[in-house]
């Protein structure tokens, strides 16, 4: 398995399964969620990611994650690291379910994937993307310990780049 299962108090963050496609359809097909993230995704797009993650084997330059709940296995949303390719990067972002919005599980489970990149990459700081808007994911980024970098511009509009304070 490329994709290492990560632990917190509260949350699992493990490879996908095939079994996780109706969690990770509807994660990805509410408009609320995906509203920042490049709108919602067609279909046949969930489904060749989800198989994709599934059958990850070996390493590539993005690494995705289930996020479930430690205690009852109920998935939670969902977890990236893209490391390589970007002008900042290690790149991590989170996409949590709309019921446990307001739970803390995003800063929980981005405070796992930087102990991930620090400790298996050797990346002294993880960088964060965010729309300039996104209101709800700039305040989960500060309770994770990101501090605002720089603004961005391209061809979708401006946003922020955040880094961990671990730089």
């Amino acid at each position: 398995m490329i994709v290492p299962l990560l632990e917190s108090t509260r949350l699992r963050l493990r490879q996908y399964r095939v079994g996780d496609l109706p969690h990770f359809a509807a994660l990805n097909s509410d408009p609320d969620v995906r509203e920042h993230v490049g709108g919602l995704l067609p279909t046949q797009r969930i489904s060749q990611y989800l198989h994709d993650f599934a059958a990850t084997t070996e390493p590539t330059e993005l690494r995705a994650w289930a996020i479930e709940n430690s205690k009852n296995g109920e998935y939670i949303g969902h977890a990236w690291l893209l490391h390589q390719g970007r002008l900042y990067q290690p790149d991590v972002g989170v996409l949590i379910s709309k019921n446990h919005w307001g739970s803390r599980f995003g800063p929980e489970a981005t405070a796992e994937i930087q102990r991930f990149a620090k400790r298996e990459l050797n990346s002294a700081c993880v960088y964060a993307s965010v729309d300039t808007d996104n209101l709800r994911s700039i305040s989960m980024l500060h309770r994770a310990g990101f501090a605002y970098l720089a603004t961005e511009k391209d061809e979708e509009g401006s946003f922020y780049i955040f880094v961990s304070n671990e730089a």
